[in-house]
This record gives C-alpha cells, sequence and structure tokens, in this order.
C-alpha cells in the first residue's frame, strides 16, 4: 500500500530557519548550507540556478522556490508472502481466460480473450501470458504448446506445475502477479522462511507527463523490470529477526540502468537526429559494400582474396571501413543518449544507497529492532548466481555507510557473522552483517519519525 513518505527535505527545513528576511544570493546560499542543505540537493532542484539569476531574494522567496521543487518521493510498502486473496481470484480468473481462450467454440475463445483484455488491459493480440509487454506475441495455451515450451526449458514455465490450470496460472502470475495493494512478489528470495511480516518497500519518484515529437511518446517515467509501479528510484526488502530488521535486498534498477547508459537521457538528442545518423549510417555501408562486391574472390566466392586486392582498392576500402565504423559508433552513442532513463536524484551509489539505509533504520527503530542485519554477498551469489561487484557491495559498501551513519551517536562497528553464530574465520565465509543501532540514534528517530531524502550532513538528522 502506498504509505505517506517518511522523508524530508534537508534544503526546505534550511530554508524555514533563516532568520534573515532578505539577502544577497551569496548570503543566502551560505545560510541555507549552514542550516544543513546539502549542495547536491540544490544543484537538483534547481535552486543554484535561482541563486545565480538573482542578486538578492527574500527568505520567502526561497523557502516558497523549495517546497515547489523538492523531490517529494512517495514510499510503496507490500508486506506479506503473495498475492492477496482478491488478486489470487484475478489470476485464476486470468488463468481459465487462457485455456477458454482455446476452445474450439470460436465464440467462447473470443469470449475468454474479451476477458483475457478486461482483467490484464493488454489486447489479446499485442500482449500475452508471462509478459505484460504490448509488444509481445501471445503464447497459445494449448496442451501441445505447453510440452513444447516445457520442453524448449522457457525461463517462465513452471516445472512444478503438472496441469493445464498450474500452468497457466503461473504465466498468470509471471505477467500480471504482485500488482494489488500490499501484494508481495519475491518472498521466495529470503533467508529462511518468510514471515507474515515480510517486507517490499519500494521509494518512488512522482510521475511525470511524457513528451511527444514526431517519432512518437518519449517516456519521463521509468519502468522497473521487478515492480508494476511506475518511477521506482529504489527498493529494498526485509524481514524481520527477533532482535534486528533483516535487510535482503537494497537495490535501484533505475539508477543501475542510467550509470550503465552514461548518464540520464539526453533531452536535446532527438528522433530526428537519430533517423540522420541511421541514413548516414547506410549510405555509409552501401558504398563500403559497393566497393567489396568488386574485390576479387576466392574459390568458394563468399571470401575476399585480399592476395589479388590491389593496393588502390585496399587503401579505399580500408578508407570507407573506417567511416562506416565511425558512423555505426555515431549512430549507436544517440540511440544510447535517447533510450536512456530520465533524470533521477542520488545517482551515486553511495547517495542512494544511504537514502535507503537511513530509512531501513528508521524502520528497526519504529519496530523496537536494536540492531540493522543484511544479508552478505556470498548470501546473495549463493541466492542468485555469482555476480562481479556483489560483495564490494554488500560486504564493503553497506557496511562503510552504515558505520558512518550509526558514528555520531555512539561506539558502533558493523560485524560480519554466521547466520546460525559460530566462529568466523574469514570474512568471505560470513552469511550476514549486523550493526547495533546506538541507543542515542534509535531514540532520535523515535522521536523524529522521518529521515532526510538527500544526505543532511554527518547525522541522520539535524
Amino acid at each position: 500500500m502506498t504509505n505517506p513518505s517518511k522523508f524530508f527535505s534537508a534544503a526546505l527545513e534550511a530554508a524555514k530557519k533563516i532568520e534573515q528576511q532578505s539577502g544577497t544570493a551569496a548570503q543566502m546560499r551560505a545560510a541555507l548550507l549552514r542550516h544543513g542543505a546539502k549542495q547536491k540537493e540544490l544543484d537538483y532542484i534547481g535552486a543554484e540556478d535561482l541563486l545565480k539569476s538573482r542578486e538578492a531574494l527574500t527568505r520567502d522567496e526561497l523557502v516558497d522556490y523549495v517546497d515547489a521543487n523538492q523531490v517529494n518521493p512517495g514510499e510503496v510498502v507490500k508486506t506479506g508472502t503473495g498475492e492477496s486473496e482478491e488478486s489470487q481470484r484475478r489470476l485464476e480468473e486470468i488463468a481459465e481466460a487462457m485455456i477458454r481462450a482455446n476452445s474450439a467454440d470460436k465464440g467462447e475463445a473470443k469470449e475468454a480473450q474479451r476477458t483475457f483484455e478486461e482483467l490484464t488491459g493488454v489486447a489479446w493480440d499485442q500482449g500475452g501470458p508471462g509478459d505484460p509487454s504490448p509488444y509481445y506475441t501471445p503464447t497459445i495455451l494449448s496442451p501441445e504448446r505447453i510440452a513444447e515450451e516445457w520442453a524448449g526449458g522457457e525461463p517462465y514455465m513452471d516445472p512444478d506445475a503438472d496441469s493445464e490450470f498450474d500452468q497457466a496460472y503461473s504465466l498468470a502470475q509471471e505477467g500480471w502477479g504482485g500488482g494489488g495493494e500490499g501484494d508481495t512478489k519475491w518472498s521466495q528470495y529470503v533467508t529462511g522462511d518468510p514471515s507474515d511480516q515480510y517486507t517490499e518497500h519500494l521509494v518512488t519518484l512522482p510521475v511525470r507527463p511524457n513528451t511527444t515529437d514526431q517519432y512518437g511518446v518519449v517516456p519521463n517515467n521509468y519502468g522497473s523490470p521487478h515492480w508494476e509501479e511506475p518511477n521506482v528510484l529504489a527498493h529494498m526488502r526485509y524481514d524481520y529477526d527477533p532482535d534486528a530488521l533483516r535487510l535482503e535486498e537494497i537495490q535501484s534498477d533505475w539508477l543501475q540502468e542510467m550509470r550503465e547508459a552514461g548518464g540520464p537521457r539526453n533531452l536535446n538528442v532527438t528522433g530526428e537526429m537519430i533517423d540522420r545518423a541511421n541514413r548516414s549510417m547506410n549510405q555509409a555501408e552501401g558504398a563500403l559494400l559497393a566497393v567489396r562486391d568488386r574485390l576479387p574472390r576466392r574459390r568458394n566466392r563468399h571470401d575476399v582474396d585480399w592476395d589479388r586486392v590491389s593496393p588502390e582498392d585496399n587503401e579505399r576500402y580500408t578508407q570507407l571501413s573506417g567511416e562506416y565504423n565511425a558512423a555505426v559508433d555515431a549512430r549507436n552513442l544517440l540511440t544510447k543518449k535517447y533510450q536512456a532513463p530520465p533524470r533521477a536524484p542520488l545517482a551515486n551509489v553511495n547517495d542512494w544507497t544511504a537514502m535507503m539505509l537511513r530509512r531501513a533504520m528508521l524502520q528497526a527503530a519504529e519496530s523496537d529492532k536494536p540492531k540493522l542485519r543484511w544479508t552478505s554477498g556470498a548470501s546473495q551469489d549463493r541466492r542468485y548466481s555469482p555476480e562481479p561487484g556483489r560483495a564490494k557491495y554488500y560486504d564493503e559498501l553497506i557496511p562503510n555507510i552504515a558505520n558512518k551513519i550509526a558514528r555520531p551517536y555512539g561506539d558502533s562497528r558493523a560485524m560480519p557473522e554466521h547466520w546460525n553464530g559460530g566462529e568466523l574465520e574469514d570474512i568471505r565465509q560470513a552469511d550476514m552483517w549486523s550493526l547495533d543501532l546506538p541507543p542515542d540514534l534509535m531514540k532520535y528517530l523515535q522521536k523524529s519519525g522521518k529521515v532526510p531524502f538527500f544526505k543532511h550532513g554527518g547525522k541522520v538528522g539535524g
């Protein structure tokens, strides 16, 4: 369910604390930073641009600007171990519709297809079981098709399902499960058995209107491969031990994709520019192939006999090959910038991880859990499959950030541990990490009931 956000804007609180009623832009900037605003937040919300454009401004003008432009993150909290009863009934209806859509009775099949469309919001001839994308050709669910897909090892086929209905339900759950209020999707990926308090906690950004160009819609929102909700900036999954909130995962699909793309979508890159780049690439390829077609061939008529190619043709071919490769690189770079995720705050892994850890500590304090515990890199690799960088994230980056948050409140450090206790001889053997939350930090969090979205000094709060 969507909960009121427990994040606050450090810049807004800082602006409200300024006692000076008006002043120069330099004076107001200094006052903001002095009262706890962070430069990254001022840059992201455009406050720095405002200050640079004005010689002087009032405190109220500054408060109004920050209030209107703050990030305003949302929180979606899903608790339990699966779909609600209402969602389960809906998935059963989708499964039954998929089966009946293959009826020999054309009237019944057509009615079932309409039911499928009403339940999923996806046209039968545009979307299909297991994939809610409107660009997916539907899988026709017949016994023969099931056997074919099963034998082919398709990832969305459930090997434990032994009936047509079980297969249909599995496909429906893969494509449209976990979308209801309170529904969880990934409770199978936990340490031990999930409790009825198992939680999937999503931090979201407000939905923004899309724009269009002559090539269609240019989305300004992000769709995660793990969640139906739009603009999930980051998520964490956790459960509870008797003494701790146990983090099973912290992740940001959005910011990871943005990092891999080299930054957010470049709004100056248009579909027309990509179209021109494609034409240039095709022209360069055509010129290259025209020369290649004239070169002497070996006996198989496929491979160029480079020993018989003249120096002039060799030089010309090398030149055109370079031009073609440059055109391909230019087209790929433009496409990468055009298809990158939209801009988002906290792009640095340290920043968004710290934001999620602050929120996890608040959740632990409000649940009267004096420890924060999280899975190690080795546990993550055993759960999924080994991945470079995972151990560094869970065994180095998270402990370091957690220590920095806790340090101003007391002498407490994150420590590696076995899940079931016992002597730990090597950090690589650790199943978990744990941090004792200092009593003063627990008291502050319980009293304040909120944490800063952007980093706020050396402490969680002011």
